[in-house]
């Protein structure tokens, strides 16, 4: 009788052994089939897919401190529009350093579009935007 109860006891261990490695390989299954979903509906909402129509500048150029306590950008090639946006800082004695966002205007391709923070701001940072 303890011989057939040990053999039963083995066959539940390999038995939820198998069945954990079963569920945990369907757990990863169906992570994975989520993660590919999630990046479809991201691609979809983002302009996944886009055809050459579509296409956004390419070989952009960003210059900073050009002109002075500014930037600019100029993009080569593709199709859209490019800008640059700038965050300008201002330091007070005794007081928090104020950021604002100071964008440049929108530009088609082979054109600069440029920003300057004017005035006590100085640039803080400078990146660039397509569409």
């Amino acid at each position: 009788m303890k011989a057939t109860h040990d053999a039963v006891r083995q066959w539940h261990e390999v038995r939820t052994v198998r069945t954990t490695s079963v569920v945990e390989a369907g757990m990863k299954t169906l992570a994975g089939r989520l993660l590919v979903s999630s990046a479809i509906v991201t691609a979809g909402m983002l302009g996944g897919g886009a055809t050459a129509a579509q296409a956004v500048p390419t070989g952009c150029v960003l210059q900073m401190e050009t002109p002075v306590d500014g930037a600019n950008v100029w993009c080569s090639g593709g199709t859209g529009e490019s800008r640059v946006v700038l965050e300008c800082i201002t330091i007070k004695p005794g007081s928090d350093p104020i950021i604002a966002t100071r964008p440049g205007p929108w530009v088609n391709i082979q054109a600069t579009s440029s920003a300057t923070c004017s005035g006590p701001p100085r640039l803080y940072d400078a990146w660039y935007e397509v569409r």
